[in-house]
């Protein structure tokens, strides 16, 4: 995530491309899920927020909540960078009350002042 919150996606995402078959930990999949969102490479976004979800299945803790947080959160600026701001507001709003982390919050509130701007036009 330092990659990320440093704007150096290239770097990561070269990561990723030159070690495509490594099953990641789960923490660098959610950097390599922002990465992607970021750089509006959404296909390939919503798969590995697929496979993040599918490894916490149905786990009902707190870790595995805030988890799902992040992938929603994730999957609504990859849905607002589709220009689909209606979409991507809905699912920001939902996280922007659950999040406990701050990055997080600060995305999903970027993305729902974002959604509502786009309402207002």
């Amino acid at each position: 995530m330092a990659l990320v919150k440093k704007g150096d996606l290239l770097t990561l995402l070269g990561w990723q491309h030159l070690f495509p078959t490594v099953r990641s930990p789960t923490e660098l999949k959610l950097a390599i899920a922002w990465g992607m969102a970021l750089a509006i490479r959404i296909e390939e976004v919503l798969q590995i927020l697929r496979q993040i979800e599918s490894d916490f299945g149905d786990e009902h803790s707190a870790e595995s909540a805030a988890l799902a947080c992040e992938c929603t959160t994730i999957r609504s600026v990859a849905i607002a960078l589709a220009d689909d701001s209606q979409g991507a507001l809905s699912l920001a709003e939902d996280c922007l009350s659950r999040s406990n982390d701050p990055w997080t919050a600060n995305v999903a509130s970027n993305v729902v002042r974002f959604g509502y701007l786009k309402l207002a036009i």
